[in-house]
């Protein structure tokens, strides 16, 4: 096992060499190495040294450059406390030195973070970076030549940044390797900002050609500013690619009795069980006086207008990127503001289910873990979305979702309006719940007749009844397997 070798990392020093450059003989000696820029150039009839130098030397440059980059972006994170570990537990290096037992001399990498636990004085997780600012794909031998060098520090994960995607084998090799892979797509400045810090998606294989295009395909567009994957797991979140890497180191931490210290180390999304939401909704529909009907958001908006500053922007236009990817709202933490999109369809049960999601981001606490946030259709249709088991980012949105629920349709007031409903229809319970969806005509009446009412009452959609009233136990629905409910959207007619 290879020891760590702190090298020069004082903070003077570590400042000093954000701008440092290669030197010209450095470069020559082949310490900066791209192959694409040493080939012989086909249309120019000039000795072939001179075009090598130039080109080297413009992309050490280059290189450097977008390195400081990404080093200012996750040392920034870090600083504000929206890296995946507690501020306190974490250190960033540019160019470390770390020893190698292998070689008995030390590597460099161009950046580090290390993750240390209370009380320990190794590091826990040493997440190593490399930058890649190239004109092309990144190939198979400089990702293992990068993974050889990270297996030679004591838990090292290895993560590769880089501007022009990769190579569908290391894609594979990554994949395989557990190596973090990260694309970043803009080239004015990095805006990694965790703006779409929930947007993950868990690849089946007849959904792997899309998403995975991002990263392979140089000459790919996209929504965002950042693609990354990591295992089966792909992301518009960096934050989220990093604590997904952690999600191996933490669960070794709990087997080996290191529960408290990797809790007190990682900023880790908290579990919120359902009567901690519940109980947050309800004291948020006591402020505004709430007693029974359409539950008035535009109360709990002017609350926050005038204790939180919030700054609210309601049927805002959408530019053609956030209509392509289905943007429905968003909320900033600082400043607070919370916009809601206009869209085609226009539906009012959409466009409050929206607002009572990003309302829930903002009272359950998550500027803890972002920055900003966008809700997409996708949230909301994902079964990922509805999940109270699921970790992550991804709880975020399933902890969203449920206050939006709970807020939109509270308990008390719903399940006696139900019971007045129920008695109304002449509902008896046998033994399926109060009311029970199946493929009876009889039964389906019933479930319309009932949804409808209660649709009117609260105007909410018929979907996010359906919900609403299968988390309180009043409807069983038969026609569905458990695991399939997740479907459809909680505004559908």
């Amino acid at each position: 096992m290879a020891r760590l070798h702190a090298g020069n990392t004082s903070p003077k020093a570590t400042g000093s060499r954000l701008w440092h450059l290669w030197p010209a003989e450095q470069v020559e000696s082949g310490c900066c190495h791209d192959p694409g820029y040493f080939a012989q150039p086909q249309h120019l009839d000039v000795p072939f040294q001179r075009p090598r130098k130039v080109a080297a030397v413009n992309s050490t440059k280059k290189g450097d450059e977008f390195e400081r980059k990404v080093f200012l972006y996750f040392r920034s994170l870090i600083e504000q406390d929206q890296f995946l570990a507690k501020r306190e537990c974490c250190r960033i290096y540019q160019k470390k030195k770390y020893y190698s037992r292998d070689r008995e001399s030390d590597i460099i990498f161009d950046i580090s973070i290390e993750i240390t636990m209370p009380g320990r004085e190794d590091p826990s997780i040493v997440y190593l970076i490399e930058c890649k600012d190239t004109a092309h794909p990144v190939g198979i031998e400089d990702v293992e030549e990068f993974y050889s060098k990270a297996q030679q520090v004591c838990c090292g994960k290895p993560v590769m940044v880089s501007t022009e995607g990769f190579r569908e084998r290391v894609v594979i090799f990554s994949r395989s390797k557990k190596i973090g892979l990260a694309r970043y797509f803009g080239r004015g400045k990095l805006k990694w900002e965790l703006d779409r810090s929930p947007s993950v998606f868990w690849l089946a294989p007849s959904e792997q050609a899309i998403p995975l295009g991002q990263l392979v395909d140089p000459d790919a567009s996209s929504n965002y500013d950042f693609c990354g994957i990591y295992a089966s797991s792909i992301t518009n979140s960096i934050v989220d690619l990093f604590r997904s890497m952690a999600a191996d180191v933490s669960e070794v931490f709990v087997s080996s009795g290191l529960e408290k210290e990797a809790r007190e180390c990682l900023n880790l999304v908290r579990f919120l069980p359902t009567d901690r939401i519940e109980a947050e909704a309800k004291r948020v529909l006591e402020i505004i006086k709430y007693s029974g009907g359409p539950v008035s958001l535009e109360s709990i908006v002017d609350w926050q207008l005038r204790d939180a500053q919030l700054v609210f922007k309601n049927k805002e236009p959408r530019n053609a990127q956030e209509s392509a990817a289905g943007i429905l709202g968003r909320i900033r933490f600082a400043p607070l503001e919370i916009v809601i999109f206009n869209d085609e369809i226009g539906s009012i049960h959409r466009a409050r289910f929206t607002l009572a999601h990003e309302l829930g981001h903002l009272f359950l606490g998550h500027s803890e873990y972002m920055r900003a946030e966008y809700a997409q259709e996708s949230d909301f249709e994902s079964a990922n979305g509805w999940r109270g088991d699921i970790d992550g980012i991804r709880r975020l949105e399933w902890q969203a979702n449920y206050f939006a629920s709970c807020i939109l349709l509270p308990s008390e007031v719903l399940t006696g309006d139900f019971l007045n409903l129920a008695k109304r229809y002449g509902l008896v319970d046998r033994g399926h719940g109060p009311l029970f969806l199946d493929e009876q005509p009889v039964n389906i009446s019933t479930y319309f007749r009932v949804t409808e009412d209660l649709k009117n009452r609260y105007n909410v959609s018929r979907t996010a009844i359906r919900r609403r009233l299968e988390h309180c136990g009043l409807l069983t629905d038969g026609t569905r397997k458990p695991e399939r409910r997740e479907a459809g959207r909680p505004w559908s007619k």
